[in-house]
């Protein structure tokens, strides 16, 4: 689980909410780069169309945390991202889900370097 420097609070997952999005078959990811920040925060939502029972979304947002974790350190830019589940995401595990994200999380640094 990511520690809680490193989550979103209610008002960050608005303004990064309204912000780019980037589409996966798995999951979407809305990201901003904000200028003051010091560290990378993410956010994990399941909704309760893809998954009915709240054990089963929680379990699905600490899978995907545990993922998120190695990531935080190789990000060099700070990057503020929700991370929004789809019905195929749930099915990804593992070495499929670190690719994945590691794809999309170069792609969301590479256009905040470029800000």
């Amino acid at each position: 689980m990511l520690s809680k420097s490193h989550r979103l609070t209610k008002k960050e997952f608005i303004d990064v909410y309204k912000k780019k999005v980037f589409f996966t078959p798995f999951f979407a990811i809305h990201a901003l780069c904000p200028i003051s920040a010091n560290e990378s925060k993410f956010s994990v939502v399941v909704s309760k169309k893809i998954a009915k029972k709240a054990v089963t979304r929680n379990a699905l947002k600490r899978r995907y945390y545990l993922a998120l974790e190695t990531y935080i350190n190789k990000i060099q830019f700070p990057v503020w991202c929700v991370i929004l589940v789809n019905k195929k995401g749930m099915e990804i595990e593992g070495t499929e889900l670190d690719q994945e994200l590691d794809k999309v999380l170069k792609i969301v640094e590479k256009t905040c370097s470029k800000m």
